[in-house]
């Protein structure tokens, strides 16, 4: 069993967001009230599954959180559910919230990854994209991280950021592989709806580059990387062996996980899938008084198809052909027949049994997975 903890306060709006969070940090106390609450009502259901392999805390921005909430979260997990020897517990931290004090405080607490946003080491991008931190922070929170002795640790980058040229990027990729962390996120600056970075494009105020400027920095990202020796294991994700996200990928290896706090998704690994409504007060009165607060969804034989190839086929592994004719043999030979179709058209590589994207598709990854889903 997987265990993911939102946490939704946020220091600032950062322009491109658009999970759910919120800068009003006046009912915290009264969040992790109900956040321990939840965890306890839910408490037969996760223990159910065996003990926790991977505890992830999310948001928002979970390193903002004080420490008798964090040490209050801890204390009820352990209580209620066994871990795993080995399990990985992740912490999302902003660089300003990285202190050899958290640190330590992190580490004695059992968090043995950090995924840190980054998101740039260049001063105007971390304007542009409304960050609380300064370039200057960001190094000196990856020294600290250095010398607290953590060694599983990620770093979030953003490519594509107006005004950044492929020669920026390069700089910022270096600089990452200089620290010698084992695992990098890096993501594309999209546009997401109702955000202020929506508004500034809408208006003028910003221009975002052309896909050719996303193409070329993404596949120079592929190549830096490979050839310092990380393995590109998921569209996003670069990993050294043996340091992926064992979290993430229990997502996209279609694992059982229970996911807390307002507008965190759960998955009982069958068909059933629930989230709880991206609302804090909503959240709040429901675990507070008995009401609503979750939606349930019951997966259709094509919801669990097409989710199965939007996940597998974002990684570098991909899909084995026989497991999909024994989980899904309705939708069987129509997958066969457009597999040939796309390999044929270069997009699709095949060894055996086994299709995955090929290389040089990588970048039209989305577009391609959508070819293969089917409808009702």
């Amino acid at each position: 069993m997987h265990l993911y903890v939102h946490i939704p306060f946020c220091r600032v709006n950062c322009s491109y967001c658009n999970f759910y969070f919120s800068v009003n940090r006046r009912h915290e106390g009264r969040f992790f009230d109900a956040l321990l609450a939840e965890l306890q009502e839910r408490k037969e259901e996760i223990a159910g599954y065996g003990p926790l392999q991977t505890v992830y805390l999310g948001g928002g921005t979970p390193s903002l959180a004080r420490r008798e909430y964090l040490e209050a979260l801890f204390e009820h997990i352990r209580h209620y559910f066994p871990l795993a020897d080995d399990a990985e517990i992740t912490l999302e931290a902003n660089p300003d919230d990285i202190s050899r004090e958290n640190l330590r405080f992190w580490k004695d607490s059992g968090i043995n990854r950090l995924s840190v946003g980054v998101q740039s080491f260049r001063e105007r991008d971390l304007k542009l994209m409304r960050r609380a931190h300064t370039a200057r922070q960001s190094r000196q929170a990856l020294d600290w991280i250095a010398g607290a002795g953590f060694r599983n640790v990620t770093i979030d980058l953003i490519y594509g950021i107006p005004g950044m040229s492929t020669a920026d990027w390069e700089e910022q990729l270096d600089i990452f592989l200089s620290y010698g962390f084992p695992h990098l996120s890096a993501y594309a600056l999209t546009v997401e709806p109702d955000t202020l970075l929506a508004r500034k494009v809408q208006s003028g105020a910003v221009t975002m580059p052309g896909d050719e400027v996303y193409e070329t920095q993404f596949f120079l990202l592929r190549e830096k990387m490979l050839q310092a020796g990380y393995a590109h294991y998921e569209i996003s994700n670069f990993a050294r062996p043996g340091w992926h996200s064992r979290h993430n990928s229990a997502y996209w290896e279609g694992h059982p996980y229970v996911g807390l706090g307002p507008s965190a998704h759960s998955y009982d690994g069958k068909d059933l899938r629930w989230w709880n409504k991206p609302n804090l007060h909503v959240y709040m009165r429901g675990l507070e008084n008995g009401g609503p607060y979750y939606e349930t969804e019951k997966l259709s034989a094509a919801d669990l198809y097409n989710e199965y190839l939007m996940t597998r086929l974002r990684t570098g592994e991909g899909v084995d052909v026989r497991e999909i004719e024994n989980r899904f043999p309705d939708f069987y030979r129509a997958f066969v027949r457009l597999a040939e179709t796309l390999e044929a058209r270069g997009d699709i590589c095949r060894r055996g049994n086994r299709l995955w994207i090929c290389p040089g598709a990588l970048f039209r990854s989305d577009g391609i997975i959508a070819e293969f889903f089917v409808t009702d």
